[in-house]
């Protein structure tokens, strides 16, 4: 897997998603037969199959990077599993949901208002950390897994710049943060950093 990893990056066929992808199929072959030494029909069937809180698009996407990988295997000798069939792409029409101002206020309340149980720290980084993602998100229009990808290192906190790297396509590129963001984002750091230095 590590190999097939490194074959996509040299290709420059790889992403973020790949990789929560291919560690989804990683973690469901460890749950599936802890014992396997190799991949089987079985084990392959049940990770493609589709599930009950995923459309048949999702489910296709799910899966796409564990074909290519099953596909590299093959070229190789190394595996004489056999892709699943997966369903025929449904055509879907798309209409985004325009939130009211009542609709952010209510959401951006609740992000604020997050409680968490003394002792759980998982908790605890989550009401940190909600309340600035989504403001992050909604205030530059970045994708979901652009902002959960985010490292220390892509944010300038004193210029306010972020660096976007490892997106959709290979589109890098800065997005300039407005002063109440970087505010908000330097404050997170603070709080973080004392959390998790």
């Amino acid at each position: 897997m590590l190999r097939f990893v490194k074959y996509r990056k040299a290709s420059q066929r790889w992403s973020n998603t790949s990789h929560f992808k291919i560690r989804e199929f990683d973690r469901h072959c460890k749950e599936f037969n802890p014992e396997a030494d190799q991949l089987t029909q079985e084990l392959v069937d049940s990770f493609f199959a589709k599930r009950t809180t995923e459309t048949i698009n999702s489910c296709r996407q799910r899966c796409s990077i564990v074909s290519e990988f099953i596909k590299y295997l093959q070229k190789r000798d190394l595996t004489e599993v056999i892709i699943p069939e997966r369903p025929r792409k449904q055509r879907k029409t798309y209409i985004p949901h325009a939130f009211t101002q009542e609709e952010l206020a209510n959401f951006f309340a609740a992000c604020d208002s997050l409680k968490y149980k003394p002792g759980r720290m998982d908790m605890k980084i989550r009401s940190i950390t909600a309340p600035v993602i989504f403001r992050l998100i909604y205030s530059t229009g970045v994708r979901t897994n652009e902002a959960l990808s985010l490292r220390c290192g892509n944010i300038n906190l004193s210029e306010g710049i972020i660096s976007i790297v490892g997106t959709k396509g290979y589109n890098e590129h800065y997005v300039v943060l407005h002063d109440s963001m970087l505010e908000l984002m330097q404050q997170f750091n603070e709080k973080m950093d004392c959390i998790l230095p």
